[in-house]
C-alpha cells in the first residue's frame, strides 16, 4: 500500500507593505481643512489673464459660468490653457458667447493653477466665474493660546479649592504620648494655609508670565523689527496679506503702519 505522507502546505508570500500604516494616521496628524472661495475675473481685449495660484500646493479652480459684460457686443470666444499630465500646455475652448446667447453655464471644469485665459475672438468685457478650492492648514497659534488660558484658569480654580478645603479642616490634635507645645501646635495649624498661599502666588506669577509672553513685542524702530525678521529661522509668507498676519502673530508686532514697507523690504531681501 502506498504510504500516506501529508502534503506540504504551500508557502504564502505575504507582502509586508499590506501591513504598513501611514505614519500620519498613527501619529494622528490633523487633516488640512478644505475651503472654497468665490473666484472671478474680467477679460478685455487681446491681452491674456494669467492666474498662478497662491502659496498652497493643493488648490483647484472650478469654472462655473461665463457671461458678456456691460457694452460687450458680437461673438466672443474664450480660451483656457493649463498644464496637462505630461507637463505640456493644453488649450480648450471654455465657451462661446453671442448677443443671442450672452450667458453660459459651464459643466464644472476643474483646473489646477497656473492657468491662462484669453479672448481669441471679441473685445469683451467677459466675466468668468469659478470656485477656488484650497487646502488650508489649521492655525495652531490661536488654539494654543486658548488652551493656555483654560489651563491657567483650571490651575487657579484648583488652588482656590485646595485653600478652601484646608481652611475647613480641623486642627490636628496632638498625640497623647508626645504632647506638643502651644507654639508648635499653632505652627502646625498655620503651616498648611501658608503653603496654600505660596501655591496661589506661584500660579499668579505663572499667569503673569504667560500674559507677558502673549503681549505684543515693542519694537522701538523698524530697523529693530527687520533684524528680528532676519534672525527668525522659520519661513516667511510670499503673499502680502499672509506676511502681515505673520508679522502680527509670529513676530508679535502691532505697528501696522510699518507692514507695507517691511513687506517690500523683505521681497527685495528674498530676491
Amino acid at each position: 500500500m502506498p504510504s500516506k505522507v501529508p502534503a506540504e502546505e504551500p508557502e504564502i508570500d505575504m507582502d509586508e507593505s499590506e501591513f504598513d500604516m501611514d505614519d500620519s494616521a498613527m501619529m494622528g496628524a490633523p487633516v488640512p481643512e478644505r475651503k472654497e472661495y468665490l473666484w472671478a475675473t474680467n477679460l478685455e481685449g487681446p491681452a491674456p489673464y494669467k492666474f498662478e495660484g497662491g502659496d498652497n500646493e493643493d488648490e483647484q479652480v472650478i469654472f462655473k459660468s461665463c457671461a458678456l459684460g456691460p457694452g460687450a457686443k458680437g461673438k466672443h470666444v474664450i480660451e483656457l490653457s493649463a498644464v496637462d499630465a505630461n507637463s505640456e500646455k493644453a488649450t480648450v475652448i471654455l465657451g462661446i458667447l453671442t448677443d443671442a446667447n450672452p450667458y453660459l453655464r459651464l459643466p464644472d471644469i476643474s483646473v489646477e493653477p497656473p492657468l491662462l485665459l484669453k479672448l481669441s475672438e471679441g473685445k469683451g468685457p467677459v466675466n468668468i466665474g469659478a470656485n477656488h478650492l484650497v487646502n488650508e492648514e489649521m492655525d495652531d497659534e490661536d488654539d494654543e493660546s486658548d488652551m493656555d488660558e483654560e489651563e491657567m484658569e483650571a490651575e487657579l480654580r484648583t488652588a482656590e479649592d485646595v485653600e478652601s478645603e484646608e481652611e475647613e479642616e480641623e486642627p490636628v490634635k496632638p498625640e497623647p504620648v508626645k504632647a506638643a507645645s502651644p507654639k508648635k501646635a499653632a505652627a502646625k495649624t498655620v503651616e498648611p494655609k501658608a503653603a496654600t498661599k505660596r501655591k496661589a502666588s506661584e500660579v499668579e506669577e505663572e499667569a503673569d508670565n504667560k500674559k507677558a509672553k502673549k503681549a505684543p513685542k515693542e519694537y522701538s524702530t523698524v530697523e529693530e523689527l527687520k533684524k528680528a525678521i532676519q534672525a527668525n529661522p522659520g519661513g516667511k509668507p510670499k503673499k502680502e496679506e499672509k506676511f502681515k498676519n505673520w508679522l502680527r502673530n509670529t513676530m508679535k508686532c502691532q505697528k501696522e503702519e510699518w507692514f507695507s514697507d517691511v513687506f517690500k523690504w523683505w521681497q527685495a531681501q528674498a530676491k
